[in-house]
């Protein structure tokens, strides 16, 4: 005969991809060899990694795979739910038949026997013992749908791979049995939150978003989490050698032709992006809740983040969330805007460039003041000591531009187009304390030699030869308001036409730069991706 043995999940060990289970179950078996089962394994196990642990004094032969029900014979479990329904529906056959008579025996038409004095003690019990009996049904009913609803989940399980192995024991006893695997339908990743209250230091919390899509649901297991991946340790390439050949010309592939659209796609997933999520958040309590940090090692290959508390995981695929590690970083804050490009003004904090607890781009959350500000994906920049941030928007300063002036005309002589530019911006300070705001403003740059740009108005900007960028600081008491002018003209021969060429950025960071036709991480001046050259 064959014992089974129901197993759970007691701990794992998740990685970015796949984790490694650990099930637990108890046996009383007795001396000598026996055939054990060991059910409730999941079908997303990989069966190739299965492994039995025992007590001492046991081994282990005949080992395979096979589904729990595979011999047509019921568990014992499920023999025993059977007949417990089979009793409470025969329970409640009785009960309704009990009610039907005592309600039959209240119809005292035609009877004479009966007197005056038992009929109304008989009418007066009614009542009551109709509604004892009609409890008694619905208690039997809702214990018969909970029973059958186990027995369903067992017949679920019996369809799932078990286990099964001839034990052998020195001794006859209840064990402890283990059950180890790897599973590859579990997977988390790194969720970064930035919290700031506007003044003091910005914290950094690592999070991690866990799910798992086993179709079983983990409840009160010991959880650690591994930064690497068991199948992405790779192995030493073999260097082959590198020829030179002159190249001969051919037709360019349109299909290879750079795809921003996909630059952009693998550019989110380079950098583990998840999509965002909608927050419902509570009513705020004085004080946030600091959730208790993981204890973190390393052994060289990753890093482990140990959960101190049990976690439950649902199996479903639903997100569940861990805490594993805070920085404080010193920070500085400015408010800023650049009218020319977004109407906004914006909290931004300043924080040494080696102060970022991450090398690549990363989807953070933004949390100021604990109130959620937004998400987005965030570059730290390492090409200077020091690299800002957009907390927020700033709703204590508002802003305003407007075109006051363009106007072109040709000169003859020169045989030119000349047009003048003049802009005003408008800042006021609507909170009640005194603010320094930062503006951000711009001139062009002329590339040619033929087009000639000359400021005519930058007030006591600075101004940056090579970008053409201004900044201006602007001091505002409460309630002031104060407005700036920008001005300058271009001119250019009159046969030509000029156009607007808007360099985008791109931030230095330790892992290279991400190619903007592509979206590849590379370095040098071209692209190994997409060949592109870099600006």
């Amino acid at each position: 005969m064959m014992l089974n043995v129901s197993t759970e999940v007691i701990s794992v060990n998740m990685f970015r991809r796949g984790a490694d289970i650990v099930r637990r179950g108890q046996a009383e078996i007795r001396e000598g060899k026996q055939v054990l089962l060991f059910s409730g394994i999941p079908e997303t196990a990989d069966a190739d990694t299965l492994r039995i642990f025992g007590a001492e004094g046991m081994t282990c032969s005949n080992f395979r795979v096979r589904n729990s029900g595979e011999d047509g014979e019921e568990s014992p479990e499920i023999k025993e739910l059977q007949t417990k329904i089979r009793e409470l529906r025969e329970l409640q056959e009785v009960k309704k038949l009990q009610a039907e008579l005592w309600k039959t025996n209240g119809d005292f038409t035609g009877r004479v026997q009966s007197s005056a004095a038992e009929v109304e003690e008989y009418i007066a019990k009614l009542p009551e013992r109709i509604g004892t009996l009609q409890a008694e049904i619905a208690r039997a009913e809702k214990e018969t749908a909970e029973l059958e609803k186990k027995r369903a989940e067992l017949m679920e399980k019996a369809e799932l791979p078990a286990v099964t192995a001839d034990v052998t024991s020195d001794r006859a006893g209840t064990f402890t049995f283990e059950v180890r695997y790897h599973d590859t339908a579990a997977s988390w990743e790194p969720v970064y939150e930035i919290h700031s209250d506007g003044e003091g230091p910005v914290e950094f919390i690592l999070r991690a978003r866990m799910c798992e899509n086993t179709g079983e649901d983990w409840n009160g297991i010991n959880l650690s989490l591994f930064t690497g991946t068991p199948s992405a340790g790779g192995v030493m390439p073999n260097v082959t050698p590198l020829f030179l050949d002159i190249r001969e010309n051919v037709m360019a592939n349109r299909h290879f032709m750079p795809n921003p659209m996909m630059g952009m796609a693998m550019a989110a997933k380079a950098a583990g992006a998840a999509p965002m999520e909608a927050r419902v958040l509570a009513d705020s309590a004085p004080v946030r809740l600091e959730a208790e940090e993981a204890e973190e090692k390393s052994d060289g290959t990753m890093t482990e983040y140990a959960i101190p508390d049990k976690k439950d995981i649902p199996g479903n695929g639903e997100a569940a969330f861990a805490d594993l590690k805070t920085w404080s970083v010193p920070a500085e804050y400015h408010i800023m805007t650049a009218p020319e490009l977004h109407p906004g003004v914006f909290l931004v904090a300043e924080i040494a460039a080696g102060d970022y607890p991450f090398t690549d781009t990363q989807q953070i959350e933004i949390y100021l003041k604990d109130r959620y500000s937004g998400s987005y994906h965030l570059t730290p920049d390492f090409s200077g000591e020091k690299d800002t941030f957009t907390l927020g928007r700033d709703e204590r300063v508002q802003v305003s531009r407007k075109e006051i002036l363009k106007k072109t005309s040709e000169t003859f002589l020169k045989g030119q187009k000349v047009t003048e530019f003049r802009y005003e911006t408008t800042l006021a300070n609507v909170s009640g304390q005194d603010l320094t705001v930062t503006m951000k403003d711009q001139i062009p740059v002329s590339r040619s030699k033929d087009i000639a740009v000359t400021a005519l108005d930058t007030g006591d900007a600075s101004r940056e030869e090579e970008t053409g960028i201004l900044t201006r600081r602007i001091a505002l008491s409460p309630g002031e308001r104060k407005t700036v002018t920008t001005a300058w003209k271009t001119a250019w021969p009159k046969d030509k036409k000029i156009q607007e060429i808007r360099e985008a950025v791109l931030p230095q960071t330790r892992g290279g730069r991400i190619c903007p036709e592509c979206g590849a991480r590379t370095e040098g001046k071209f692209c190994t991706t997409c060949g592109c050259r870099l600006p």
